[in-house]
Formats: C-alpha cells, sequence, structure tokens
C-alpha cells in the first residue's frame, strides 16, 4: 500500500511540473489620435484675424507623460512633414498629460523636459504657442484628441519714423525682466532671468524704416519692465540707444515703439498701449 500511495505521488507531482501556466492577458493598447492642426489659433489681439496652425507655427514638439510623471513618448514634427500637426500614438488605459508646443525657430526643436518645462534652441524666442491637456484613456477604442494651442509670448516692437543708417549693421533688445524658458501650463517663465537677442540688419534694410521686433516670456500675465533697445555697428558698438521704462507687457499682446529712433537730438514723450488689436504704441 506503502509502495502504491509512493508511486502515485511520484505521478501527481510530475503531473504538476508538465502544467504550462498561462500567462495573464495583457491589456490591449487604444489608438490615440492628436491633432494639432485642425482647429483655429485664436489671433485677433495680435493680428486681427485667425490661422490655422501650419500658418502660424514652423515646428511642433509633442509630449506625452504618465500619471506618475515618467515620459511615455515624445516626438518632434517639422511643416515640411506630411503628418504635420497630426500624432498617432497607442496607449493603455490611465491618466496621461499630454504638451504640445509650437514655434517658428528655425535652429531647431524646442525640448519639453517636463508638463511644466520647456526650453527652446540657443534661447532662442519666436512666436510661440503652448498647451498642457489631460487624458483619460478608459477603452480599447480608437480616441481622437484635438488640442488648441495658445500663444505664450509678448511682444516688442520698434517702428522708426526715420530710416536706418547705412552703419547700422545690429539692433540689440535687452528685456530687464521675464525668461527664455517656459512653463507650457501657466504659458510663463518660471525664471525671471531677463532676456537679450540681437537681430542682425539686412543690407537690403538699411536706408529703409522696417520694424524690428523682439518676444519675451513673461513671469506673469501682466509684467512692467525696462526694455532698451540699440542700434550698433560692424564691431558691435552702440550708435544710438533708447531705453524703454517701466513698459506694461501682457501675454498675447504686443507693444510698438514708434518714433524717430535713429535721430539723437529733440525732446522724447511717451504714450503707453498694449494690444496687438489696436496697434497700440509708445511714441517716442
Amino acid at each position: 500500500m506503502k509502495k502504491v500511495l509512493f508511486y502515485l505521488g511520484v505521478v501527481l507531482l510530475f503531473a504538476a511540473c508538465n502544467v504550462t501556466e498561462k500567462p495573464e492577458l495583457q491589456e490591449e493598447k487604444a489608438n490615440v489620435t492628436v491633432c494639432i492642426n485642425d482647429f483655429e489659433l485664436i489671433q485677433e489681439p495680435m493680428t486681427g484675424g485667425k490661422a490655422s496652425a501650419d500658418e502660424a507655427v514652423k515646428k511642433i514638439s509633442f509630449a506625452i507623460f504618465k500619471a506618475n510623471g515618467d515620459l511615455e513618448y515624445s516626438t518632434t514634427q517639422s511643416i515640411e512633414d506630411s503628418s504635420f500637426g497630426t500624432i498617432n500614438y497607442p496607449l493603455y488605459q490611465g491618466e496621461y498629460t499630454l504638451v504640445a508646443v509650437g514655434h517658428r525657430s528655425s535652429l531647431g526643436h524646442a525640448t519639453i523636459q517636463s508638463p511644466a518645462l520647456v526650453t527652446f534652441p540657443s534661447n532662442y524666442l519666436t512666436d510661440i504657442f503652448a498647451k498642457v491637456q489631460q487624458l483619460s484613456v478608459t477603452s480599447t477604442s480608437p480616441k481622437t484628441v484635438h488640442m488648441e494651442l495658445d500663444r505664450a509670448v509678448s511682444r516688442f516692437t520698434i517702428s522708426p519714423l526715420d530710416t536706418i543708417p547705412s552703419n547700422v549693421y545690429y539692433i540689440n533688445f535687452e528685456f530687464s525682466d521675464g525668461g527664455y524658458t517656459l512653463n507650457p501650463a501657466t504659458l510663463l517663465s518660471p525664471s525671471s532671468t531677463g532676456y537679450t537677442h540681437t537681430i542682425t540688419v539686412p543690407i537690403s534694410a538699411r536706408g529703409t524704416q522696417t520694424e524690428a521686433t523682439r518676444f519675451i516670456i513673461l513671469n506673469a500675465e501682466e509684467q512692467t519692465m525696462d526694455i532698451t533697445v540699440s542700434a550698433k555697428d560692424s564691431l558691435g558698438v552702440n550708435i544710438v540707444s533708447h531705453t524703454f521704462e517701466d513698459v506694461t507687457m501682457q501675454r498675447n499682446l504686443q507693444t510698438i515703439a514708434r518714433g524717430h529712433f535713429y535721430s539723437t537730438t529733440g525732446s522724447t514723450t511717451f504714450t503707453f498701449n498694449n494690444t496687438w488689436l489696436e496697434n497700440d504704441t509708445i511714441y517716442f
């Protein structure tokens, strides 16, 4: 009897060792399509009209972050890409954060480091649009998401009533506040480093009344700062410089400084206006 029980136990043990365990079924993904070109960007405060995404930006950076903050997926697109403005990516069920940034820089793509920080190539700022959007995937059914981007910058423009002298090679803008990094969730800069950028004046612009403009990411929706604009010669030496003090800048709005910028004589007066829609102007 003991032998029978022994052999029976061996048989049962052998059978147990040869049972193939079925792996748990892995949850299927849902195909998610994000469209960044099937919408209109509201540009009324800037140009008095509207434009589609491919008219407003030339580069798009896009990222998906998991609920724990880890990066799930990222990609970049240029306007030359056939799928510009449309991203397809499969996702498991769960909660995600989508981040999209569009700009016009020719130097490269923006880098989305987190849902709260975006940097730009060579710290060069152009017209910038961004959006942070939450996404909940609750089934395996295909899902389409539309992201409508908002402008993240303010703009300052010099509109001279006199012509650019032949010895002016550069125009330098220096903002005392604001920054060149972006929190896409707030559309503001997380740092108040200020921003300096120099424009090279084309030969064709010399002797004309060509405007010069620069963008800045503010630290608040409305912010007061000093802005210094300087015209420089080929060696970078100032020919003329104007400092506009306590200029009120607002996100998605521009301020234009119009006057005899290259003249060094005469009195200076200022009137402050601050909407792109109404072409508000500082006269100097």
